[in-house]
């Protein structure tokens, strides 16, 4: 065996031995203790009525919408702060003007604009929204 062959028949088994302690160290530190699993649940807004923020004449849309959590413990989240996630969404409709939304393109960045105002209520809570889906959708 050449010389190279027994430092590495030497060096090997040492390095994978203190690998193997640093994981051992590292699940050690984190208590062995696993995250709490990741939880869905819904919020259905329903028949929702606003203005639109058309200056040129009143608009109204009135929409039904899913408000789909991910997280850990996401209902008591959104029970606790409902009042403040159904403010959030009636301030984010109305931003939008009716040549907005007439547009996939524009009930799309609704969408994103709900999302990150309902997520602005949960700050400090480890709940995101993830999906937001119009269940029914009418501009007048």
């Amino acid at each position: 065996m050449t010389r190279h062959g027994r430092a590495l028949l030497i060096v090997l088994p040492l390095v994978l031995a203190l690998a193997g302690g640093a994981a051992f160290v590292i699940v050690k530190r984190a208590g062995g203790r696993r995250p709490p699993p990741q939880v869905s649940c819904t919020l259905d807004i329903n028949d929702l009525t606003v203005n639109l923020a058309d200056q040129e004449r009143p608009r109204y849309l009135t929409v039904s919408l899913a408000l789909t959590f991910v997280g850990i413990d996401p209902k008591a989240a959104i029970a606790e702060r409902e009042p403040q996630i159904r403010d959030s969404v009636i301030m984010a409709l109305t931003q939008h003007t009716y040549h907005d939304l007439l547009l996939t393109e524009g009930k799309e960045a609704l969408k994103r604009d709900l999302a990150a105002a309902v997520e602005g209520t949960l700050v400090g809570r480890e709940v995101r929204v993830e999906a937001v889906l119009f269940t029914q959708f009418v501009m007048n």
